[in-house]
């Protein structure tokens, strides 16, 4: 049975989903906070002070959501064909390593193999959050692919299920025998593609430990 969870509290760090493949990682003790992908936000969120977008596609580079959450000293991480877009952008390409001054973060080839939706030469990417010792892996939209091997024995893994567009139930499970992660959390289901039964069949298969989080709204 997976651990359905409001959320996350980890060696000062607090992950919370909110829907689709959209999370907020806080950094407690220093008070930071970092959103992914922010896509269908309430109103209620707190500012960002660093935002993370994966690729460009609209549930997951959503302009109206990143201005309910951000303020003129708002970082954006994006990919290369995003850098103008904002001021405050870093741009970033597979693979490769940022130091902030809190956290640091490695980035990781996120693509389809059998699928044009996501292709590898646009250099779209995942993150490795590295925040007070834990490691803290979203995989994007991706199938399951080597490179993703970097993220082996992370803490949680943040993996996409609803297939079509990115991988299905099953092979995210094969994505956990890559990992090897201390917990996988499921995302990218209930919204645009899958629904919530896709999670607890997630939980059921996959060889390591499950955590469903139930988006805040």
């Amino acid at each position: 049975m997976p651990r359905l969870l409001k959320k996350i509290v980890d060696s000062n760090v607090e992950i919370v989903w909110l829907g689709h493949s959209s999370f907020r990682i806080r950094i407690i003790n220093k008070n930071i906070i970092i959103y992914i992908d922010p896509f269908n936000l309430n109103s209620k969120n707190p500012i960002a002070n660093y935002i993370f977008i994966t690729h460009p596609h609209f549930d997951h580079f959503s302009p109206k959501d990143i201005k309910k959450i951000s303020y003129e000293r708002t970082k954006y991480i994006v990919p290369r064909e995003l850098y103008n877009y904002y001021q405050n952008s870093i741009a970033l390409s597979p693979p490769s390593s940022y130091d902030f001054v809190n956290f640091g973060c490695d980035t990781v080839e996120a693509y389809n193999r059998g699928s044009n939706f996501h292709p590898k030469e646009n250099g779209w990417m995942g993150y490795i959050f590295k925040i007070n010792g834990l490691r803290i892996y979203h995989a994007g939209d991706t199938n399951l692919i080597p490179e993703m091997s970097v993220a082996r024995g992370c803490d949680y893994a943040m993996l996409p299920i609803g297939g079509y567009y990115t991988m299905d139930v099953d092979e995210a499970c094969d994505a956990c025998n890559l990992i090897k992660p201390r917990f996988a959390i499921p995302m990218h289901y209930g919204t645009t593609i899958g629904n919530e039964a896709m999670a607890d069949e997630f939980a059921e298969k996959a060889p390591c430990q499950v955590i469903v989080l139930y988006p805040e709204r």
